[in-house]
């Protein structure tokens, strides 16, 4: 029994070593990337990214980080949760953010959160291409949001997308889907089960599939979400 439980200590520190390990490179390349993009000086960058490909497939980073990220997603604390986030997963976190349970979050480096927002449970935030989420924004159970999909039409079936962004006060309802390219404009709701195709109106309401404006908000809002929530959840 005691060489299992050092064996699971040493099991945790080494995986959540590797995962800042690739994190961490993975957020500088990208911040390099698009320093670089228009400089015409793209093939140090390649290079680096060749080999960190190299080191990735070798030691399966990639896939070592996201059953790491799974294995955190249901710690019962949303303070540690919010730790590893923040400091091994590269997460950009304003404070009093809450992430509950069993959130799927892919390329967490380029994933930021801003102040007094919440992600509900069982959440896919796919940030492959870069979700920003404003203050005090609301995800209810199961929200999705997708980044990268594949080109229906193309001969190889390769894959595009787009950066998603959720302004202030936006609030997402159990179950809606955000597609690649969208923008929810600041104050807008998405009502439970809407997939949204396009962006919507600021302070607006949007429902069905594919979401449509059903609508408008009061825009005198201003509440600040401060954090509070069961430790254990």
């Amino acid at each position: 029994m005691k060489f299992l439980f050092i064996f699971l200590v040493l099991f945790c520190i080494i995986i959540n070593l590797l995962s800042f390990i690739y994190c961490f490179v993975q957020s500088r390349r990208t911040k390099r990337v698009s320093a670089t993009a228009t400089s015409g000086k793209n093939d140090s960058i390649k290079g680096k990214k060749n080999f960190l490909n190299c080191i990735s497939s070798l030691f399966q980073l990639s896939s070592l980080l996201r059953l790491n990220l799974f294995l955190v997603s249901y710690i019962p604390s949303h303070t540690i949760r919010n730790f590893l986030y923040k400091n091994i997963f590269r997460v950009k976190m304003g404070k009093n953010v809450v992430i509950y349970y069993g959130a799927e979050i892919r390329a967490p480096w380029n994933l930021e959160i801003g102040e007094g927002s919440i992600i509900g449970d069982k959440s896919i935030l796919d940030a492959r291409n870069g979700i920003k989420i404003g203050k005090n924004c609301n995800f209810s159970t199961e929200v999705w949001i997708w980044t990268e999909q594949h080109s229906v039409n193309d001969e190889g079936f390769s894959c595009e997308g787009a950066p998603v962004i959720i302004e202030d006060r936006c609030w997402l309802g159990p179950r809606t889907i955000v597609l690649p390219g969208k923008t929810m404009k600041e104050g807008s709701v998405l009502a439970a089960g809407a997939v949204l195709t396009k962006n919507t109106e600021p302070f607006s309401i949007n429902g069905g599939i594919p979401a449509k404006k059903i609508g408008e908000r009061n825009r005198n809002i201003n509440y600040e979400f401060e954090g509070k929530h069961f430790h254990f959840l």
